[in-house]
């Protein structure tokens, strides 16, 4: 074969390579880029997601079934925060970290809502603290430069993570008082998407109570 016949050849190869990489990106971004999905369709789904280690296996009561697992995180001061201590308020559950760029586009519209919701829900901004790209004082420092109002809590264990498998963030989770999981969500939110979890979260335990 001349050495031009195999430059082109070559040429075209890689041409054809090229295109294939190009189709294959694209059908993986179509596939895998995280969409908002709405809280209508994951507020099933959701219930069978999260680990219920927590729950009786014989339980048939379906309301104990949805139960989400404990845990304890760390607040910047050490001090130790149990999910299950802390119930009797709707909890929002957001797991995050610094280097996460879709978690922080979200921050803002959280903070809003905790200034305007933080008397009647739990906010707990569980920061996944590896110990390598987010160590305890990273975070302390990216908290005190940003900010926001509502409280952050370390994963310093990662128990917290690996529970709700939170592998990929951010992710969220509602909770209503008594700790079962209403629903959830992967990906970043916008303001308005989390504005009406909150409003649906509210709702939802407002007529829980009043039955």
């Amino acid at each position: 074969m001349k050495k031009g016949d195999k430059f082109v050849l070559l040429l075209l190869s890689f041409v054809a390579l090229l295109m294939v990489a190009t189709i294959g990106y694209r059908f993986l971004s179509e596939r895998y880029t995280p969409q908002e999905v709405p809280i209508t369709q994951v507020e099933n789904d959701a219930l069978s997601e999260v680990s219920t280690t927590n729950t009786s296996d014989d339980s048939s009561d379906s309301a104990e079934s949805t139960k989400v697992p404990d845990f304890t995180v760390y607040d910047l001061n050490g001090n130790a925060f149990s999910l299950y201590e802390n119930l009797g308020k709707p909890i929002v559950l957001n797991f995050w970290a610094t280097w996460c760029g879709p978690c922080q586009s979200e921050m803002p519209a959280f903070d809003l809502m905790y200034q305007q919701y933080g008397d009647q829900i739990t906010f707990l901004m569980v920061n996944v603290t590896d110990g390598s790209r987010d160590t305890e004082e990273s975070v302390a420092a990216f908290y005190e430069d940003s900010g926001y109002t509502f409280p952050i809590y370390l994963d310093t264990t990662l128990e917290a993570a690996s529970t709700y498998g939170a592998y990929s963030i951010p992710m969220t989770f509602f909770i209503d008082p008594e700790g079962n999981l209403l629903y959830y969500q992967m990906g970043a939110m916008s303001a308005d998407t989390l504005a009406g979890c909150m409003e649906l979260l509210l709702r939802t335990t407002n007529e829980t109570v009043a039955e």
